[in-house]
């Protein structure tokens, strides 16, 4: 069962602690640093409510593209979920490939155990094998 950590007009965050998984949902166009302040703190809400060897599955279906003062702070995030014990993240791709470009250049910069998807479905049934 999924427990809402927040769900705002840029992200939700839920955690299934009988799954050991995280949930986190990115909408639109994030333009200032303090939508990203916002997610971190909340990241470390859902963080402090799971136990390691987590899985993340992050729908990124209606992201838009980063400015690119807050690209290394998401780069940070995706390092603090691998430190925190994450041990695979299922991404499902964003539909804009201007957005998906700029997600995969992220990804390949990070060590992120990671599979991308476009459907969640499919991200699901990866993280649950």
């Amino acid at each position: 069962m999924k427990n809402q950590i927040v769900s705002n007009e840029y992200f939700r965050i839920e955690v299934d602690n009988s799954k050991n998984r995280i949930y986190a949902s990115f909408f639109g166009f994030w333009s200032k640093m303090e939508i990203m302040d916002e997610y971190l703190s909340y990241l470390t809400k859902a963080l402090a409510a799971i136990k390691k060897d987590f899985t993340l599955l992050a729908d990124l279906r209606t992201f838009k593209t980063l400015p690119n003062d807050l690209v290394a702070k998401q780069k940070l995030a995706m390092e603090d979920l691998a430190k925190a014990g994450m041990s695979k993240v299922a991404v499902i791709l964003p539909q804009s490939v201007i957005s998906e470009v700029q997600l995969k250049s992220s990804m390949n910069e990070t060590a992120m155990p990671e599979k991308q998807f476009s459907k969640v479905e499919k991200g699901e049934e990866w993280l649950d094998a």
